[in-house]
């Protein structure tokens, strides 16, 4: 039987995801099932001060927060939220060139 990916941060062996806990740049979401995110998928972080850092999640890491992530209307209403706000923050953005 197949039982799908982990989804609880605790369980995983991943460099990157107990950097992202260690260095308080995400938190586990509800019931410990992957990432706390907001509503547009922003990894919610424990630092007051994380204004500059924009780290996004969608699908899978996101069960905690949205329950249902697997099935493509749902990861289609996700990645449309994301990409709104993307764009957004891309178009107030000033670049240097």
């Amino acid at each position: 039987t197949a039982v799908g990916p982990e989804e609880r941060l605790s369980h995983l062996d991943s460099r990157l995801v107990k950097r992202l806990i260690d260095r308080n740049w995400a938190v586990p979401g509800p019931m410990g099932l992957g990432f706390a995110v907001s509503e547009d998928g922003r990894l919610i972080s424990n630092d007051d001060n994380d204004s500059e850092l924009r780290l996004y999640a969608l699908g899978v890491p996101t069960r905690g927060t949205f329950w249902e992530v697997s099935s493509v209307p749902a990861i289609r209403s996700r990645a449309t939220k994301m990409a709104q706000t993307l764009a957004a923050l891309h178009s107030t953005r000033s670049y240097i060139h």
